[in-house]
């Protein structure tokens, strides 16, 4: 068993260029669900391969991948950034592009001295990994000072039996499942598990998925008894801006494209009508010196 698992460690360990792959790759991990949510479940072992990659890596080894892999989840993650500066601080797409770079190579001293903190700490102390990872976890995602933060838990929004136990815990303890699902495959991975911890750890796991599907369901009937409300939503999909809309024609300020949407879905039986991110038509300053 020992001489598989120093096999499998000389495998990664033997070439920067594969453990720099496995940093990426775990980097890509993460940020598929916040690109895309029906890629959920990949969070549920986008830390394995950095964590392999850093198994026998210095501190300073362990700083670089985990840079690697911050560097890939936020340019794939927060790729709209740079159409976000383009629109709302009109800069020319090469500077959006330079700032985007500063504001990913921030970003990315989460997951690298997230992972640098670990490592350091598991070797010098006696805490079990299985418990310190999760909580490094949580405090960084918690506590690292962001422009925009993003919790793990959050990109888990179809998963809704893992979301149910969040009414108990906040975000924070799906965030703690999901560190220790990713470490309880790592070791079992390197065949280092302790059956205790292990198996603690899966009770864990498994009474936050129990809880969730009990309470689910418990809603699904719930819902059943709930009386609906139709609800009509206009999104016209209009490029941000400052400036003062335009009148279309056959419109005007006191009678928008968006009131005309909203009259058709009130006739189509809609009780409650939305205009979700819709940018300023001076609308309600026309009607009130019409009036």
């Amino acid at each position: 068993m020992n001489n598989s698992r120093s096999a499998f460690l000389s495998l990664i360990t033997r070439s920067t260029n594969t453990q720099m792959l496995l940093a990426m790759l775990s980097g890509l991990f993460i940020a598929l669900p916040f690109v895309s949510a029906p890629f959920f479940y990949t969070t549920w072992f986008a830390f394995v391969p950095v964590l392999l990659a850093i198994q026998q890596a210095s501190l300073a080894k362990t700083y670089g991948l985990g840079l690697i892999c911050g560097t890939a989840t936020y340019m794939v993650g927060a790729y709209w950034i740079v159409d976000f500066l383009m629109l709302f601080k009109h800069y020319s797409p090469v500077k959006s592009f330079i700032w985007s770079l500063i504001f990913w190579f921030y970003s990315a001293q989460l997951p690298a001295l997230l992972l640098v903190t670990f490592q350091y700490l598991k070797r010098a102390t006696v805490i079990p990994e299985l418990i310190l990872f999760p909580i490094i976890v949580v405090c960084f995602f918690a506590c690292f000072p962001m422009l925009f933060s993003a919790q793990l838990g959050e990109s888990q929004a179809l998963f809704l039996t893992a979301l149910q136990a969040t009414d108990i815990t906040g975000v924070y303890g799906l965030d703690a499942i999901i560190a220790l699902f990713n470490l309880v495959l790592v070791q079992l991975l390197l065949k280092q598990a302790n059956i205790m911890g292990v198996g603690l750890s899966g009770g864990i796991i498994v009474s936050w998925f129990a809880y969730g599907m009990v309470t689910l369901n418990h809603w699904n009937q719930e819902l059943k008894t709930w009386p609906s409300t139709l609800i009509g939503i206009v999104q016209p999909n209009e490029t941000p801006s400052l400036e003062k809309p335009k009148i279309y024609p056959g419109y005007s300020r006191a009678y928008s494209p968006e009131m005309d949407m909203t009259e058709r879905l009130a006739q189509a039986g809609a009780q409650l009508v939305v205009w979700p991110e819709a940018r300023y038509k001076a609308f309600f300053e026309v009607v009130a010196l019409i009036t």
